[in-house]
């Protein structure tokens, strides 16, 4: 990424509207506020139940682009910006013992583990 494509994009950014179906939850908790019983109803039921008492079944959100700036780093990242990532090394999250390429790759936190700060870090 170019040194001006990484400042454009540094920050989230507001990409534009989208509108979004309200989650089941949502629309129970209001209908059961106004004293409705929602308890086995389909999802399809509770609209139609809160469309008749004006509940609203969509809302508006902002469409948003994320960024890195404010956010974790990963095990990857951190790894890479020590300098132990090796480029002919596979590396995975997790393993799965099923894997038919389980010798050729190694785990972030098995690397990091053999860090002296990390040491006394719980393995996840």
């Amino acid at each position: 990424m170019s040194p001006i494509n990484r400042d454009l994009h540094r920050y989230d950014q507001v990409k534009g509207k989208k509108v979004k179906n309200r989650l089941n939850n949502d629309l129970c908790e209001d209908l059961q506020r106004l004293g409705f019983n929602t308890r086995g109803k389909t999802i399809k039921e509770v609209q139609e139940l809160a469309t008749s008492q004006n509940i609203p079944i969509r809302v508006e959100e902002d469409d948003i682009v994320e960024s890195w700036v404010g956010k974790p780093k990963r095990l990857r990242q951190m790894l890479w910006e020590r300098g132990l990532l090796d480029p002919q090394v596979t590396y995975v999250a997790k393993i799965k013992r099923d894997d038919p390429n389980l010798e050729e790759k190694v785990q972030y936190s098995i690397v990091l583990a053999d860090c002296a700060d990390f040491l006394s870090k719980k393995q996840v």
